[in-house]
């Protein structure tokens, strides 16, 4: 079987899904629900880039990232990330 990963904006259609993204409990302590980082991407939604991760039609993961955030304020220093 091959393995079809891709990644999918969050949408009212596979929010369930995704907020049923879940780590193994002793991991837990790492990482924050995913629906605490829904939640943030709503209050930031000019930084934040939230995406369901799918193995063919199946939830496998969740991420989110920030992209070219000019980190000072003044322009000389922008940043990107991943969490």
């Amino acid at each position: 079987m091959d393995a079809t990963l891709r990644l999918a904006p969050v949408t009212p259609a596979n929010i369930d899904a995704a907020i049923a993204v879940k780590v193994r409990p002793d991991q837990e302590g790492f990482v924050s629900p995913v629906v605490k980082s829904l939640a943030e991407a709503y209050v930031h939604p000019d930084v934040a880039w939230p995406r369901l991760i799918l193995d063919g039609d199946r939830p496998a993961g969740f991420l989110m990232a920030f992209l070219d955030i000019d980190w000072d304020g003044k322009g000389l220093d922008f940043r990107s990330g991943l969490w």
